[in-house]
């Protein structure tokens, strides 16, 4: 069916009045009262309109159901609605645009008094530094007044009229404050080595059905702008692909230790690619991948791929005294939904090379690192930039580059100034909500005993309220949980007291898991570490 612009109607109809506050008013003309506009339209909801359609603006329009991306050619997948949309975070629009309800939009340009907004029939919001409809009653027409989103209104619900005060005065209200919490951490650097362009070097089997994807996404992985965008503050830049290498069938089982045998002989007789300065150690990255059937395994611990990673990286040396840096990348399966195979894995690619650029000699030459005596229990879940994102779940924990998606990554200039979300690039132009730990180190608990932590909650802006839930996983024992105020807003303190077992003995540890997330969705969280241990 064909579709309308807000507020307009069919030919062969009835105009609909100018303005309304009920849908009635609009009901002759086959319509709706959008009551925060005053005006009809065809739809405020999907309800509104037929099968396979989505309001938007105003209008029912035709859409593509989804599950990711892939589905979308073109755009991309909100998973939260379920069908193709154009945007779901600003980083799908061009530079100038931002994305707002599914659309690419030219933001209007910043002011710091209304004069910069008259020209466009706006008026300045002074706490945002942006153009709006309005800031008070007095901005709008007779009959109506200014809502919390500044825009002019004439009712609060379908139905029921309100009665404009004009009495609301200019700037009425203090602005929003963050309320005082606990600083995040930094991954401070440690002095060693970093890869200001990497150099990447594919491997991969030829038995692995994602060769291609794969070799094509490390193209447009070194030269992105998410690279520059979560690189830029660690001096890290753009790079390149030196070289790919075809592998013949991949094995059903590999260790560590043999894959750096595999890649230290490759390197040493040259048959695998170096810098243009013959150098392995400039610059370059060894990736190798696995396809789902062959099982990784680390010597030093026995842990497996796709149990208990999906990656990681490090470096070795060859016979000749050669050092080069490496990382290892498992096709594993996601769980999260809103993740394909590829993707999940291209996300771990991601993960790694940012990781490898920032710290290219772990425990041996560290870079950006946390301190292994910090005794934070972030080291619990990683020490590098891309661990300390990779707790969060849903579509908060990745971006998308239609046809690709990349990791989150922990900025230490967003850590620093304490008011926003840590994790870049940034996903959303909703507030940020979160909560701070008090004490922020792993606590001693005795055999039995108990230990208290202090809840901050903190957001950036009007939110409703959230949850904070805890979970006690992948410990040597499982303390008793309790939060006794598990709903929480900006400003809200609560309590999360820990319960030891009897009969632990020293050196006995436990790594609870705080999610913070809003009610009802179990999909989608932050996830900040809390640990205690037996001295």
């Amino acid at each position: 069916m064909g579709w309308l612009l807000a507020g307009g109607c069919d030919s062969g109809g009835p105009a609909p009045p100018a303005t309304c506050t009920s849908d009635r008013q609009c009901s002759g003309a086959g319509l709706v009262c959008d009551f925060a506009r005053g005006t009809c339209v065809q739809c405020t909801s999907a309800t509104d309109c037929s099968a396979n359609q989505a309001c938007r603006a105003g209008a029912c329009v035709d859409v593509v159901a989804c599950m990711s991306s892939r589905a979308c050619p073109g755009q991309v997948c909100d998973q939260t609605l379920g069908y193709c949309v154009d945007c779901v975070a600003d980083v799908d629009c061009d530079s100038s645009q931002t994305c707002r309800d599914g659309v690419c939009v030219t933001p209007p340009p910043s002011c710091t008094s209304d004069r910069a907004c008259t020209g466009m029939g706006l008026v300045c919001d002074i706490a945002t530094a942006t153009c709006v409809e309005c800031n008070s009653a007095v901005d709008c027409a007779t009959g109506r007044t200014c809502s919390s989103s500044h825009t002019c209104v004439v009712g609060t619900d379908r139905d029921a009229s309100v009665v404009p005060d004009a009495s609301i005065p200019r700037d009425a209200g203090p602005p929003f404050v963050i309320a005082p919490h606990g600083a995040q951490p930094v991954v401070s650097n440690q002095g060693g080595p970093r890869l200001s362009s990497p150099q990447m070097v594919v491997l991969t089997y030829d038995d692995d059905p994602y060769r291609s994807t794969l070799e094509a996404n490390a193209q447009w992985l070194v030269g992105s702008t998410w690279l520059t965008m979560v690189g830029a503050e660690y001096g890290i830049g753009l790079g390149s692909v030196i070289g790919t290498v075809h592998l013949g069938a991949s094995p059903s089982a590999i260790t560590d230790v043999e894959i750096e045998s595999l890649l230290s002989s490759g390197i040493a007789s040259h048959a695998y690619p170096r810098a243009a300065d013959g150098s392995v150690d400039n610059g370059v990255i060894y990736f190798i991948y696995f396809p789902a059937r062959t099982v990784v395994t680390t010597v030093s611990d026995g842990s497996q791929s796709c149990t208990d990673f999906g990656g990681f990286h490090a470096s070795a040396t060859t016979l000749g005294g050669e050092t080069y840096s490496y990382a290892v990348i498992d096709a594993c399966t996601s769980s999260d939904h809103s993740l394909t195979a590829i993707e999940s894995e291209e996300i771990t690619v991601s993960h790694e090379l940012i990781e490898a650029a920032t710290d290219p000699l772990p425990g041996v030459s560290p870079t950006f690192e946390m301190p292994r005596s910090s005794l934070s229990p972030w080291l619990l879940v990683g020490a590098e930039l891309a661990d300390l994102c990779e707790l969060n779940a849903g579509p908060s924990s990745y971006v998308r580059y239609p046809p690709y998606v990349a990791t989150r990554v922990w900025s230490n200039a967003r850590a620093s100034t304490n008011d926003r979300d840590p994790c870049a690039p940034s996903t959303s132009s909703a507030p940020y909500y979160s909560v701070s730990v008090t004490p922020t180190t792993l606590q001693p608990i005795s055999s039995g005993g108990t230990v208290t932590f202090d809840l901050a909650g903190w957001s950036t802006g009007l939110v409703s309220n959230w949850r904070v839930d805890a979970m006690a996983s992948g410990t040597m024992f499982t303390p008793v949980l309790s939060i006794d105020r598990p709903s929480m807003n900006n400003g809200d303190h609560a309590t999360l007291t820990v319960r030891a077992p009897t009969g632990l003995a020293s050196n006995d540890y436990a790594l609870i898991w705080l999610y913070v997330s809003m009610p009802g969705d179990t999909s989608s969280y932050d996830t900040i570490p809390i640990g205690v241990y037996v001295p």
